[in-house]
């Protein structure tokens, strides 16, 4: 009996593509481990959208002083977020 089975990776790689939903599954991946890129950064900022064709992300940060001390590390910023969701590819910030 010959085995039919495809791993549920490609499964679901392949459904998010036809519905148009790797935006959206990456944004909440990165929402629900937010956590894991800095104790302060996720304390002072959320992830609020991301575009896979422009590969950006949008952040929300918490006041004026937060966002001015995000963009003067901006690289380095996205050097740990690239460093921590090694499945997400990120070139591009902007704070909000």
């Amino acid at each position: 009996m010959k085995n039919n089975f495809k791993p549920i990776n490609n499964a679901l790689a392949n459904i998010l593509k036809k519905y148009n939903l790797n935006d959206t599954y990456a944004l909440e991946y990165l929402k629900k481990n937010w956590s894991a890129i800095d104790k302060t950064i996720s304390i002072h900022s959320s992830p609020v959208a991301y575009k896979s064709e422009k590969k950006e992300l949008k952040m929300k940060v918490k006041n004026p002083q937060w966002k001015n001390e995000f963009i003067k590390n901006k690289n380095a910023l996205i050097q740990k977020l690239t460093k921590t969701f090694t499945q997400i590819e990120i070139k591009e910030i902007e704070f909000l």
